[in-house]
């Protein structure tokens, strides 16, 4: 049994997810609290992991910040 500080690799959330979802297509919507707990999760990985790296950012509004202003 996983302990709580245990890191969920993505994997097991996208497998988890998939799972869960067999199981509100099977049973109904009494387990889609889980279905959606685990796509929220997976949602916010993907957020984090594809949102720009902090001096990308703000590399970029610097950049912006330089730029010559139009008359």
């Amino acid at each position: 049994m996983a302990r709580r500080n245990d890191y969920v690799s993505d994997d097991e959330v996208q497998k988890c997810m998939l799972i869960a979802a067999i199981l509100v297509d099977r049973y109904g919507d009494e387990m889609l609290p889980l279905l959606e707990r685990l796509e929220h999760e997976y949602k916010a990985r993907k957020e984090k992991r594809d949102s720009p790296k902090h001096v990308d950012r703000i590399k970029a509004l610097l950049a912006v910040d330089k730029a010559p202003t139009r008359s």
